[in-house]
C-alpha cells in the first residue's frame, strides 16, 4: 500500500503546473473609486487566459494592477510565489512583460530596434546587447515570422504587423508572464483570429503564461485555456466550458439587447 501511495504522489507531482499569478480577494480601482472587488484566480504556466467583461468594468485596470503600474485597493497578488508589492522594478521586469494600449514612444524605430528594447532589463548601463541577448531576439523574430519586417520603420507597419512586433518585444524580455491589453483592437476578423491563435501557440511552445483582455468574447471562449469574467462584485474564473455551465455569460449584457446561447457558445441579438 505504501508503495502504491508513493507512486501516486509522484504522478500527481509530475502533472502539477506551476502557479505563476495568484490573486486573492483582490479589489481594483482608484483612490476614490472601487471598480471591481472579490477577484480570485490562479494562473499556471503554459496557459492562455482571457479576461472579458463589459466596458468600464476594469479589465485594463486589472492588468495594470497585476503589472504593478497601479496599486490594488485591497487583497493580495503573488507572482511566482513572491508578493507583488515586495518586487522592485528590476525583479518585476524579469518576471512580467506588459503591452498596454498606449501608442509606442516612437514609430520612427525600426522593428529590430523595438524588439531589442525587450532586452533592456538584462543589458548593461549603455544597453549593449551580448550574444545571449541577440540570440533571444533572433529566436522571437523567427517564432513570429518577422524576418521580412526587421528593417522597416514601425510607422510603415499595418496594425496587425505592429501587434506582432509588440508581442515579439514582450517575448524578447523572456519573462514567465506576459500581460496584453486588447491585442486584437483595430484588427479585422481574420487578423483577430490570427493574433489569438499565435498567442495560443506561444503558450504551448514556451510554457509562458499569457493573460490578455478582449472584447471578442466568443473567440476567447474558443481559444483560451482559462477565462476571467470580470464583474463588479461577482467575477468568475475557470475553463470556458465550466463557465458556460455555470451561466457566467448569461447576464453579462442586458437580455433585451443580447442573449447568450450556451449550446453554441455565442451571443445572439434579441429582436
Amino acid at each position: 500500500m505504501a508503495l502504491n501511495k508513493k507512486k501516486k504522489d509522484v504522478i500527481l507531482s509530475s502533472n502539477s503546473q506551476h502557479i505563476t499569478i495568484a490573486a486573492k480577494d483582490l479589489s481594483i480601482g482608484y483612490k476614490n473609486l472601487r471598480v471591481a472587488s472579490d477577484i480570485n484566480f490562479n494562473s499556471h504556466s503554459g496557459e492562455l487566459i482571457g479576461i472579458v467583461g463589459v466596458n468600464g468594468i476594469g479589465k485594463s485596470t486589472l492588468l495594470r494592477t497585476l503589472g504593478k503600474i497601479q496599486t490594488p485597493l485591497s487583497g493580495s497578488i503573488l507572482i511566482n510565489n513572491n508578493a507583488l508589492n515586495i518586487l522592485d522594478n528590476s525583479a518585476l521586469a524579469s518576471e512580467i512583460s506588459i503591452v498596454l494600449t498606449e501608442a509606442i514612444a516612437s514609430k520612427n524605430l525600426r522593428v529590430l530596434e523595438l524588439i531589442a528594447l525587450g532586452r533592456q532589463p538584462y543589458t548593461n548601463w549603455i544597453g549593449t546587447l551580448n550574444k545571449h541577448d541577440k540570440s533571444k531576439i533572433s529566436e522571437v523574430i523567427q517564432m513570429l515570422q518577422l524576418e521580412d519586417l526587421v528593417h522597416k520603420k514601425c510607422y510603415e507597419l499595418s496594425d496587425g504587423q505592429l501587434q506582432r512586433v509588440l508581442i515579439a518585444r514582450a517575448l524578447a524580455q523572456d519573462t514567465s508572464i506576459i500581460l496584453l491589453d486588447e491585442p486584437t483592437t483595430h484588427l479585422d476578423l481574420y487578423h483577430k483570429v490570427q493574433i489569438l491563435k499565435l498567442l495560443k501557440s506561444i503558450t504551448e511552445k514556451t510554457k509562458k503564461t499569457i493573460l490578455f483582455t478582449s472584447h471578442e468574447i466568443e473567440m476567447v471562449i474558443q481559444l483560451s485555456d482559462q477565462m476571467l469574467v470580470l464583474k463588479e462584485t461577482d467575477s468568475s474564473f475557470g475553463k470556458p466550458s465550466q463557465l458556460i455551465k455555470q451561466g457566467a455569460f448569461d447576464n453579462l449584457f442586458p437580455s433585451d439587447t443580447v442573449s447568450f446561447d450556451a449550446d453554441t457558445g455565442t451571443f445572439r441579438i434579441s429582436k
